[in-house]
C-alpha cells in the first residue's frame, strides 16, 4: 500500500492530498488494479466504461478505429495519466474510442460513487478530488483542441512542426524525447509514414530539426514557427 500511495501522490488526481488521507480512503475503498500486457485492449470503442482510469505503470495508446480497419492516434497516455473522466459525468453515453496498452500496463480504477457519493469521514478527500478532475477535464479540452489545430493544417511540415512546438512548449526545452514512434507519430499527424519520413529529412537538410530515433531538437524556433504558421 505504501508503495501505491508513494506512487499515486505524483499524480494530478491525488494532487493536494496527504498520505494520511490517502490510506483514510482507500480503508473504505480498497484499490481496485487491473494489469494489461502489451497490445491488449483496455477500453474498447462502444463499450459501456464508466470509471476513472489512472495508469500506475507502463504506457497507452488512445485511437479512433474505422469500419474499413484503419485506426489513427488520438492521443496516448502514459504514467499517472487519467482517462475517462467525462464518462462519469454522462453515464449515458458508451466510451468513443479504444485504448491499447503499448507496453505492459498497471491501471488504478476509481468507480464514480467512490468520489460523487459523499461520506462525511472523507468528505474533504473526495471534494479534492473532484477540484482535480475538473483541472483534468478542463486540461483535456485544451488538448482536444490542439488536435483539431492539427487536422486543420494541410502542409505535412507544417503539422511536424506545430506538433514538435507544442511538446517544446509543454516540456520547456527545445530537445524532445517524443513518446511516439514513427508509426503512431504518422497516424497522429494523419500523413502517411512515407510522407511523414521525408518531410522530416527536408526539415532537417534545412537545419529546422534534427532528429535521430524518438529524440528531437528545435534547432530554429523562428524558421519552425514560421512553417507552422504559414503551410
Amino acid at each position: 500500500m505504501k508503495e501505491l500511495i508513494d506512487k499515486i501522490q505524483q499524480s494530478p488526481l491525488f494532487h493536494s492530498i496527504s498520505k494520511q488521507q490517502c490510506q483514510q480512503y482507500f480503508d473504505i475503498f480498497p484499490p481496485n488494479i487491473h494489469f494489461y500486457e502489451k497490445d491488449e485492449v483496455i477500453v474498447r470503442r462502444s463499450e459501456h466504461f464508466h470509471k476513472i482510469g489512472l495508469i500506475l505503470k507502463g504506457k497507452a495508446t488512445v485511437h479512433q478505429d474505422s469500419a474499413y480497419g484503419t485506426s489513427n492516434v488520438i492521443t496516448w497516455l502514459s504514467e499517472l495519466d487519467t482517462f475517462a473522466e467525462v464518462l462519469m459525468f454522462i453515464p449515458t453515453e458508451s466510451y468513443p474510442t479504444s485504448i491499447t496498452a503499448t507496453t505492459s500496463t498497471q491501471v488504478l480504477y476509481i468507480e464514480p460513487t467512490q468520489i460523487t457519493h459523499v461520506m462525511d469521514s472523507i468528505q474533504d478527500i473526495q471534494h479534492a478530488l473532484l477540484i482535480n478532475l475538473t483541472k483534468l477535464i478542463a486540461q483535456k479540452a485544451f488538448l482536444l483542441h490542439s488536435k483539431v489545430e492539427i487536422l486543420t493544417i494541410k502542409g505535412i511540415k507544417a503539422k511536424i512542426c506545430y506538433y514538435l512546438l507544442q511538446q517544446s512548449e509543454k516540456n520547456k526545452t527545445s530537445i524532445l524525447e517524443i513518446p511516439l514512434n514513427r508509426d503512431q507519430m504518422a497516424s497522429y499527424l494523419h500523413v502517411s509514414r512515407p510522407s511523414l519520413s521525408r518531410e522530416l529529412r527536408v526539415l532537417q537538410d534545412e537545419n529546422v530539426i534534427k532528429f535521430k530515433g524518438n529524440r528531437f531538437e528545435i534547432t530554429d524556433q523562428i524558421r519552425c514557427e514560421k512553417i507552422a504558421s504559414e503551410e
